[in-house]
């Protein structure tokens, strides 16, 4: 899936893949979320679609719904995948080290 502006609608669901090459991150990986952080949150990462058994492409969907400012968008993880939840959001927070 190729979105463009028009595929981004509210209520539609989305996978995320990797458009480039990025160290050991390959182009035409998928946004997952799936292994446990802590009891409250899973860690997101990108995977190849070797993760998928034929017709599991649900794992990597994530449903857009409005924000809280105008123009911005929150993903939220479509179905249960391990110790990601369906209805988890997609958050960025925390440094890991100085570059990420």
């Amino acid at each position: 899936l190729q979105a463009s502006d028009t595929d981004l609608r509210l209520g539609s669901v989305i996978r995320l893949m990797k458009a480039k090459a990025d160290g050991a991150a390959r182009r035409g990986m998928y946004l997952m979320a799936y292994d446990a952080r802590n009891e409250k949150s899973a860690w997101a990462l990108v995977h190849d679609d070797s993760r998928f058994d034929p017709g599991s492409w649900d794992k990597a969907g994530w449903t857009v719904e409005a924000g809280n400012a105008p123009g911005t968008y929150r993903l939220k993880k479509t179905v249960t995948d391990g110790a990601a939840k369906a209805g988890m959001y997609l958050m960025a927070h925390d440094a890991r080290n100085e570059v990420s």
